[in-house]
């Protein structure tokens, strides 16, 4: 239990009280982003010393968003040694188990909009080969995802990552089914 993927799975629900509390195990930095039920910050985890991103979920008894956890817990924990998936690092509780907290990859290079808007202060724009890259490795996490069927239902911007060495990385699986 001690790695935070050994959250029950029922039918179709985590049960968050089976998940171990994240304690003072990470120290959380500044925020990466924000949606209407999560935050996502850096953070360091102090037993391995990494740099790790944790979305971080109010649970406060909303069953929709209980729901969406679930399914993207379940697809994290079983779908993400794919290249272009993030690692997961495992699911944690906190605050009684009113937050959901799950540790993943930290991706150093930030979203594609951050890209694309850093290239338009330079007045520049992205290149077509850089384009081509950046769709190809999406339409491989795409077909991942199909294959194993699921469907993503939120693919943007926002929602791609780049990891320091140029990896892409789908992220946000809270609308997946």
């Amino acid at each position: 239990m001690g790695d935070g993927r050994s959250g029950k799975l029922g039918a179709d629900r985590l049960d968050v009280n089976d998940l171990p509390d994240a304690g003072d195990r990470f120290e959380l930095g500044k925020i990466l982003g924000s949606g209407i039920f999560s935050n996502v910050y850096a953070a360091i985890d102090s037993e391995s010393g990494k740099n790790v991103a944790i979305k971080i979920q109010n649970l406060n008894g909303c069953s929709a968003s209980e729901k969406d956890a679930s399914e993207e817990y379940r697809i994290l924990r079983d779908l993400s040694s794919h290249p272009n998936m993030p690692d997961f690092y495992g699911a944690y509780t906190n605050n009684n188990a009113v937050e959901l907290w799950f540790v993943m990859e930290m991706c150093e290079g930030g979203t594609v909009v951050d890209l694309v808007n850093g290239l338009l202060l330079q007045n520049k724009k992205m290149k077509e080969e850089h384009i081509g890259y950046l769709l190809r490795e999406l339409v491989k996490a795409s077909c991942f995802l199909h294959d194993n069927h699921v469907i993503h239902r939120d693919i943007r911007g926002s929602n791609v990552l780049l990891t320091k060495n140029g990896e892409v990385k789908l992220v946000d699986y809270g609308q997946a089914r």
